[in-house]
């Protein structure tokens, strides 16, 4: 929110949905509720479009952008584990490495 509304984060530099920052959900505070309600930049989009590996190929190379929870003194990281329970599922992961697979039926 505060990155697209300083036009930091705009979405110009992208081969699909230029100008646009797009995302399948958004959680936050009624002032974020609010500017979503009211910035024209932010498209929110079902998941069969935000997670379309042809849809994600099209936007060129990928940046994955993770939160840590926990990380070790011997820097190993956990992001679906923390506080001694389970806070996250398995995300975008296994869709941003297929995306940046060929697809199977190339010749």
């Amino acid at each position: 929110m505060h990155l697209v509304g300083r036009g930091v984060v705009t979405g110009e530099c992208k081969r699909r949905d230029r100008g646009l920052v797009v995302t399948g959900a958004a959680l936050g505070s009624q002032r974020l509720f609010a500017f979503l309600d009211r910035d024209e930049v932010v498209r929110l989009a079902p998941t069969s479009y935000t997670h379309d590996h042809a849809a994600l190929r099209e936007l060129g190379p990928l940046v994955a952008l993770n939160a840590a929870l926990e990380v070790d003194l011997t820097g190993q990281v956990s992001a679906e584990r923390g506080g001694g329970g389970r806070s996250a599922r398995s995300g975008g992961r296994s869709t941003s490495s297929a995306a940046r697979s060929p697809p199977t039926d190339a010749r």
